[in-house]
C-alpha cells in the first residue's frame, strides 16, 4: 500500500501550531505552500505487510527524503479510521482507541538511536508508549520493532530525485525503513487484532511527542488481521474427494 508524493507531486504540508501528534486529528492543518525544511521534505513513503513463519502479522514501512544535509525525525501513523483532506485546510477523521504511531530518527549519518511505538488512548486523548527498539543492524533476532537508515548510497527502486540531483541512488541518510510485529504489539498493548484504514508518514521538528509536524504523505490502507472464514461453494457432496471453498 504505497503512499507516494514524489517530486514534483509533493504539494501537501502540515501547517499551524495545532499540527502535532499529541493533538486530535481535528486540530491538524495542511497547506499546499511548502513550509518544510528540505531535510524534512518527504518524496515517497510506503507500508506493506506479510506473515512470518509463526503466523504473526508484520508491517514494513519506509520513506525517502529530498535532502540529507541534516538529521530529521520521522513518524508513521496506522489509523483505524479514514483520514482525508478538506479543501479548507483541515483533515477529516477522528482518532480511535488503538491508533498506532511509530516515531524514529532519520539521521544524516545513518544510525538509528531509538524507535518508539505508541498507542492512541481514546479515554485520555493522549499517546501511550508501548514498546521501544533500536537500529535493525544491532537488534536481537525476532525483535518486535526496529528501523534502519542507509549509511551508504543505495540504488533507487521508484521515481526519486534528491536535492543533489541524483535520480539513480538514495544518498547516504536518504532512505528510512522500519518493521513492527503487529501481533506482538497488540498483545503488549492489550488490544484485540485490529484493522487500519489509513496510513500517514510524517516528518517532525524534534523527537518530542509534542513536536511540530512538517511534511506528510497520506494514503488509504487496507490492513486487517481478521480471521479467514472458508465456506463451501456448494452444499453438494464433494466430487472425487475434492471441494471448492470461498474465502471471506
Amino acid at each position: 500500500n504505497p503512499a507516494v508524493t514524489g517530486l514534483p507531486l509533493d504539494t501537501t504540508y502540515f501547517t499551524s501550531g495545532g499540527s502535532k501528534d499529541t493533538g486530535d486529528l481535528t486540530a491538524w492543518r495542511w497547506t499546499t505552500t511548502d513550509q518544510a525544511p528540505d531535510k524534512d521534505d518527504l518524496t515517497n513513503a510506503y507500508a506493506v505487510t506479510h506473515r512470518n513463519s509463526n503466523g504473526e502479522l508484520i508491517a514494513h514501512f519506509g520513506a525517502d527524503r529530498y535532502d540529507v544535509s541534516g538529521s530529521s525525525q520521522i513518524g508513521f501513523w496506522f489509523l483505524k479510521g479514514a483520514l482525508g483532506l478538506n479543501a479548507n485546510g483541515t483533515f477529516t477523521g477522528q482518532h480511535q482507541h488503538g491508533d498506532l504511531l511509530v516515531l524514529s530518527d532519520f539521521t544524516q549519518g545513518g544510525a538509528i538511536s531509538t524507535i518508539k511505538v505508541y498507542e492512541w488512548d481514546a479515554a485520555l486523548k493522549s499517546l501511550k508508549l508501548i514498546l521501544s527498539g533500536v537500529d535493525c543492524a544491532s537488534a536481537q533476532p525476532g525483535a518486535p520493532v526496529c528501523a534502519i537508515v542507509n549509511k551508504t548510497p543505495a540504488a533507487t527502486f521508484w521515481p526519486y530525485r534528491s536535492k543533489s540531483g541524483s535520480t539513480t541512488q538514495f544518498p547516504a541518510g536518504g532512505f528510512f525503513e522500519g518493521g513492527i510485529n503487529l501481533s506482538r504489539y497488540w498483545n503488549l498493548a492489550g488490544l484485540p487484532s485490529s484493522c487500519y484504514a489509513s496510513f500517514l508518514a510524517e516528518t517532525r521538528s524534534s523527537a518530542s511527542t509534542g513536536a511540530q509536524l512538517k511534511d506528510f504523505a497520506l494514503s488509504q490502507l487496507s490492513l486487517c488481521d481478521a480471521a479467514l472464514t472458508l465456506t463451501p461453494a456448494s452444499s453438494a457432496a464433494p466430487i472425487n474427494g475434492t471441494q471448492t471453498f470461498t474465502a471471506t
